[in-house]
């Protein structure tokens, strides 16, 4: 990871089994979807990311092998509130 790399986090979907369900449960099938969250330092800082000969090599071989159903959405945003525990591992 670059230092201008703050945040990464991929996560999966869940669904709750029912809208009287107290309890948030990840499904028993196969994920098909993934969440990622990246931070970084400053716009410049993710452009240079976007640079990088490793992103390139692993977006390509993400394509090569098939291992997006579709176009990755990205989204551009900024925290307004909440937060988010300094964690080395999730």
């Amino acid at each position: 990871m670059q230092d201008y790399t703050l945040r990464f986090l991929v996560t999966e979907p869940i669904v709750v089994d029912s809208p009287e369900a107290s309890v948030v449960e990840q499904r028993d099938d196969k994920y098909e979807e993934f969440v990622m969250f990246e931070t970084y330092k400053s716009k410049e800082a993710l452009l240079q990311h976007e640079k990088e000969s490793y992103f390139k090599e692993v977006y390509g071989l993400f394509l090569e092998e098939g291992l997006m159903a579709k176009a990755p959405l990205l989204i551009r945003t900024v925290s307004k509130a909440g937060f988010d525990r300094d964690r080395k591992l999730v």
